[in-house]
């Protein structure tokens, strides 16, 4: 296959899947040996054995393809031209359309290849060409057959595990019927003749019924040994622990502990294989419970040396892509509880000369948040270039959690873009009765937009997309060391979202003179 670069085939696909053309899809391999054995009725001799082969070959391609995606009989595939493409694409049958850096595949061709593997497809404009670059030979997982079944007139039901690694990924249940095609496209002389029974998926349907048993557990820590050994087990991601609780039954002290965040486990595909975690049911991050009880952790450290380490580390299952914030967790999940707890005398420290990617974020008690904080109390020092905050870097609500309430933040805070006393960046993150005090800073650093000011930097938040807050209060002193952009007592740049009864301290405000505000909505912050 010609050479492409990975990124650009994801582009590819991407301006493919918008414009109605082109797609990707999910994993194949030889059937690999089932963790236990197959399931099956067995057959008598006058019996004709059910094509497991030519039916696991076949569902292998969309799994590749059309990413395992589910549906029922008569409901449309998605994408369609997957497995026509697949098909193509394994058996060297691609070259006639190669032009330059990728393959142009009529959507004509591509419709008459599929109408042999489904039923009823509807298709739209059939007059242009689906274009596809990169390497599509290597597939995240394999398929295992776990359970068949014939169903009575031709049409037959298999169950497989997919398999990858040490991971539980969702199995999934096809369902064939045969047919012989009227028309066998020519480019497809030498795989199939005119009369040849072909088999025809007609669903797919997930099995979330049939994973694993899990009963959360309920772990007691007490002393750093075990606070380290909780984030270690965390950190390893296995899908049986995913929603433990983890109580402290102790305050802390971590000084002298080289600290590792919580959740850097982050699921083994990547977010266009898995829809909703439909196929990969292991989530991002911590998504358990983690109740302080009112105890406290005192002296959690990242130097400025150890902050530079993690950030060059590569995130687990992604070698190419790096790790991308510090805190006491990483990453706090959709489904993450953090409670009751202190963290006081915390020392966060990100360098602000690094230059490689954009949106490093550093916060005390996680870096990224997308689940519930409530009842939080943090004191230290955090230190960042992008989205910094006292507590929290970056608060992500797009799953309906990122929520913050009754949490205070004590903190002296300094960073370059997107920089606040609790939350540098809120993404449709929700705060409600949380409280800043402590300093903000706008520092000059030329790891991001070089040559530019600081900007979006506030004493509660610094950047806020459709964020929302409520009863609310800053009094957190804000600083400017250099000429900045977008800087309020109470938020930095503010882009929708909802700001109610929400006040500012006015008599600590900062060192700056008020050039021109400029805010996307209406905030109703009260200035006292």
């Amino acid at each position: 296959m010609k050479g492409t670069l990975k990124i650009f085939a994801l582009i590819i696909i991407c301006m493919a899947l918008m414009a109605g053309c082109g797609s990707a899809s999910a994993p194949v391999a030889e059937t690999p040996s089932a963790p236990a054995p197959a399931v099956s009725e067995p057959k008598s001799e006058a019996v004709k054995p059910l094509p497991l082969k030519e039916l696991h070959q076949l569902a292998a391609l969309y799994e590749r393809y059309n990413y395992g995606n589910t549906f029922s009989e008569g409901e449309p595939i998605y994408p369609t031209d997957g497995i026509a493409f697949g098909l193509l694409y394994q058996n060297d049958l691609l070259e006639p359309f190669w032009n330059r850096d990728m393959w142009s595949v009529p959507q004509q061709l591509l419709a008459e290849i599929n109408a042999m593997f489904f039923n009823d497809l509807e298709q739209a404009d059939l007059g242009g060409c689906n274009n596809y670059g990169g390497n599509w030979d290597n597939s995240p997982y394999t398929l295992a057959l776990r359970h068949s079944e014939d169903l009575g007139g031709g049409k037959v039901s298999v169950t497989y595990d997919r398999i990858l690694d040490d991971y539980v990924l969702t199995p999934v249940t096809y369902e064939f019927e045969p047919h012989q095609p009227v028309d066998v496209p020519d480019i497809l002389s030498e795989l199939y003749k005119t009369g040849d029974t072909v088999y025809r998926i007609i669903s797919v349907t997930h099995r979330p019924d049939l994973l694993p048993e899990t009963e959360p557990q309920t772990i007691e820590i007490a002393t750093a040994e075990q606070l380290v050994a909780a984030a270690e087990r965390i950190n390893e991601g296995k899908f049986e622990h995913q929603f433990d609780r983890y109580i402290l039954t102790a305050d802390i002290d971590l000084a002298g502990i080289k600290w590792t965040p919580i959740g850097l486990n982050n699921s083994p595909l990547e977010w266009w294989w898995n829809t909703n975690h439909s196929v990969d049911p292991n989530l991002n991050g911590f998504n358990g419970i983690f109740d302080g009880q009112g105890y406290t952790i005192k002296n959690l450290t990242i130097t400025e040396e150890q902050g530079l380490a993690l950030l060059q580390t590569d995130e687990r299952n992604i070698p190419d892509r790096k790790l991308s914030g510090a805190g006491f967790f990483y990453n706090i999940g959709s489904k993450g509880e953090v409670k009751n707890l202190n963290i006081v005398d915390a020392s966060i420290k990100l360098p602000i000369d690094f230059s490689a990617n954009y949106g490093i974020a550093a916060g005390i008690l996680a870096a990224n948040c997308g689940g519930v904080v409530e009842n939080v109390y943090v004191n230290g020092d955090v230190q960042g270039v992008v989205d910094v905050g006292g507590m929290v870097g970056r608060l992500s609500g797009y799953e309906a959690n990122g929520k913050l309430t009754d949490c205070v933040c004590d903190v002296n805070v300094q960073g370059n873009y997107a920089v606040g006393g609790l939350v540098g960046t809120s993404h449709y993150g929700i705060m409600n009765r949380c409280k800043s005090i402590g300093t903000v800073t706008a520092i000059y650093s030329d790891s991001v937009y070089k040559g530019e000011p600081p900007r979006n930097i506030g004493g509660m938040f610094g950047h806020s997309v459709g964020g929302e807050a409520y009863n609310c209060y800053c009094q957190a002193y804000v600083l400017t060391e250099v000429p900045s952009a977008c800087v309020g007592g109470f938020a930095g740049l503010v882009e929708g979202g909802q700001i109610n009864e929400c006040s500012v301290n006015s008599s600590i405000l900062g060192n700056w003179e008020v050039i021109d505000a400029y805010y996307r909505t209406e905030p109703q912050v009260e200035v006292k």
